[in-house]
């Protein structure tokens, strides 16, 4: 039943067979008609319930075991006290017969109830009347809960009534479930009374601007943001504070109690709340800076807009005249000419809040050679804010780590470790635009799509699987640093001093700017060779001698043959001149020839000794081939006395 005092939801009136709402349905406001069944029952002007409930009955209509019926000992039914409450309080009909608690940003059911208790409290409800009321209350936890529950709920009403000492029908002053549209109503006036909220709530609003955000998947169900002047913060709750104390100082000098406090920050909840699909992600092509929100298409600088929904600044001031020489300079020491081109892409990439290029980047280079300055320079001119510091290792294996990419312009690690890197999965997932699954230490999993662009520097690439995937390899676009300097740190301080000057910092944005404007134009980094088997050759020779000696010296060939002690010999013998350690397990060796050629053990006689070979190799070089066994068939079951006479 749609009663008087409730808003009615258009979604629950009875319909017609086309779907339309049939014939006397509201749609629109409140208590104009009562709908019970399938048809209208009555019309009533001033919508007291017991006319209401009056004429259901009229209609044969008896309450249902559970609803509120009890009267006080003045005789009132509770059905009517409770039709007049929700008519003077759109806010306890909201929460009471719809159970619109996130609406009021409420951060839980319970907190909820206790404001619909509250309300009831005040309105002179007995705890009888309340408790029966309870059973009916579309929030809905009271029906799930002990009684040890509803005991403390009462409990929290009665010493919230108590302590604000007001009598239980007069107060206006305490609990705030007046109506959204009410703030102005109350006979405060100038606000001077500083115990009343709304005002001061209103007062909060007009100095900043609140969003109370429904399911923000990455950070549960609620989150209360406030606009700094050019994006939003999460965390309003503070400068409520801040700023609810500033105002009461000014006025008698006090701080806000700990209630007063919750009840402007569920006013400013309730009047700024917004569900997560009504945000406004603003479009690829405006950057927000420190002094207005770039368009890069059209080189235009806009005001800051709330209406966008940035979580981010680069703090970085345009100026289309600005320069960076001393930036310039130092780029020209640590890298030749034709890598300037690929840096300057880099750092414009940063500035874009997409995965574009599906690409990460390796800085490879022994000792001190500029790259952990240049990695400096970056992290201070976007802002350490925007930046997350996360190795290889650790975004693949620790569950926790990929959360810390969220919002995120960059992940920059230096050094990475010689760890090996069993998998890929999460590399491959964050550098092609995926959505992710993330997890924060005891709360809830959630999925975002991480932009953050992956940028790491090592002496040596760290080993990987001798099976990875292509794609794995094709990510990537490795930058050599082939200077090496002598390692001064005053020297070090210096240059980054000079090259994140306020001017330098606009200057590199031009900068950036025209490589990032090159890149969306040609889709691709100009030293990205985009070729899979050529970085995994690399790669693995960097960083697996056996792959690095078998691709020298060995090839395939279906009818080669050679001896495996020979082969195993000859590498032992190689690592000793290249002054690796010595290895005494040949299962990951005698795996890897099978890997990468395809090659068959077999055991055979060879000048009547067993012998154990590889069967579709060869060496190389031609002398050492002659040396090997041949003409080897393997038609017969027995063994064959390889390089003997046939008959």
């Amino acid at each position: 039943m749609c009663g008087p005092g409730t808003r009615i939801n258009h979604a629950k009136c009875p319909r017609k067979a086309d779907g339309k709402p049939k014939e006397g349905c509201p749609g629109e406001g409140y208590g104009e008609y009562t709908v019970l069944g399938t048809e209208v029952i009555a019309t009533f002007p001033g919508n007291p319930l017991t006319q209401l409930l009056d004429a259901a009955k009229q209609r044969g209509w008896e309450p249902a075991r559970g609803t509120p019926s009890a009267q006080n000992n003045g005789g009132e039914p509770l059905a009517q006290k409770l039709g007049k409450l929700a008519q003077k309080d759109r806010k306890f009909a909201d929460l009471y017969f719809d159970g619109a608690w996130e609406r009021y940003g409420y951060p839980s059911r319970s907190e909820a109830e206790e404001a619909v208790v509250t309300a009831m409290v005040r309105a002179g409800l007995s705890d009888e009347e309340i408790i029966q009321a309870m059973e009916q209350c579309a929030v809905g936890k009271w029906q799930e809960r002990d009684q040890s529950y509803r005991k403390l709920t009462l409990r929290k009403a009665h010493e919230y009534v108590f302590q604000r000492r007001v009598a239980p029908d007069g107060d206006k002053h305490g609990e705030p479930t007046s109506n959204e549209g009410d703030v102005d109503k109350d006979d405060s006036g100038d606000g001077g009374d500083t115990s009343d909220p709304w005002p001061l709530a209103q007062k909060l609003m007009e100095k900043r601007v609140y969003r109370k955000v429904q399911h923000i998947s990455a950070l549960g169900a609620t989150s209360f943001w406030w606009f700094d002047g050019a994006a939003w913060r999460l965390g309003a709750e503070e400068v409520v504070e801040k700023d609810l104390t500033e105002v009461l100082s000014n006025q008698a000098d006090t701080k806000p109690s700990s209630t007063l406090l919750d009840q402007v920050i569920r006013i400013i909840g309730a009047k700024s709340w917004v569900a997560e699909k009504q945000l406004q992600e603003p479009p690829l092509n405006l950057i927000n800076l420190r002094n207005g929100i770039l368009d890069i298409e059209t080189g235009e600088l806009h005001p800051h807009n709330p209406q966008l929904w940035f979580t981010s600044v680069i703090d970085v001031e345009y100026n289309p005249n600005a320069e960076c020489p001393n930036f310039l300079k130092f780029l020209s020491e640590i890298l030749p000419p034709e890598a300037h081109p690929t840096i300057q892409e880099l750092f414009g990439y940063t500035l874009y809040r997409s995965s574009y290029a599906r690409r990460a980047f390796m800085l490879i280079g022994e000792g001190n050679n500029g790259k952990s300055i240049l990695l400096d320079i970056l992290t201070q001119w976007i802002g350490e804010e925007n930046v997350s510091n996360k190795n290889l290792q650790d975004l693949e294996y620790n569950r926790f780590s990929v959360a810390r990419l969220l919002g995120k312009h960059v992940n920059i690690f230096a050094d990475l470790p010689q760890t090996p890197l069993g998998k890929s999965e999460v590399f491959r997932a964050l550098t092609g635009g995926d959505r992710l699954e993330a997890e924060r230490k005891h709360r809830d999993s959630f999925s975002f799509q991480p932009y953050a662009k992956l940028i790491f520097s090592t002496n040596k690439l760290p080993p990987v699987r001798e099976d990875e995937v292509d794609a794995f390899f094709k990510r990537w676009v490795i930058i050599e640093f082939p200077y090496q300097f002598e390692d001064d740190p005053a020297k070090r301080k210096q240059i980054l001093a000079e090259c994140t000057t306020e001017e330098e910092k606009s200057g590199i944005l031009n900068w950036a700017l025209e490589g990032l404007r090159r890149l969306l134009k040609t889709g691709k980094f100009t030293a990205d060779e985009g070729d899979s088997a050529k970085i995994r050759d690399r790669w693995m020779r960097e960083t697996n001698p056996a792959y690095d000696f078998l691709t020298t010296y060995v090839e395939r060939d279906p009818k080669g043959i050679i001896i495996k002690k020979n082969l195993w010999n000859q590498y032992i013998a190689w690592r000793e001149e290249q002054g690796l350690p010595t290895i005494e397990r040949q299962n990951e060796f005698s795996q890897l020839v099978q890997t990468l050629f395809r090659a068959e053990p077999k055991r055979v006689r060879i000048n009547g000794e067993r012998q154990h070979i590889w069967v579709g190799i060869r060496w190389k070089d031609q002398d050492r081939q002659e040396q090997e066994p041949s003409n080897f068939d393997d038609d017969d079951d027995k063994y064959k006395r390889l390089g003997e006479p046939a008959f």
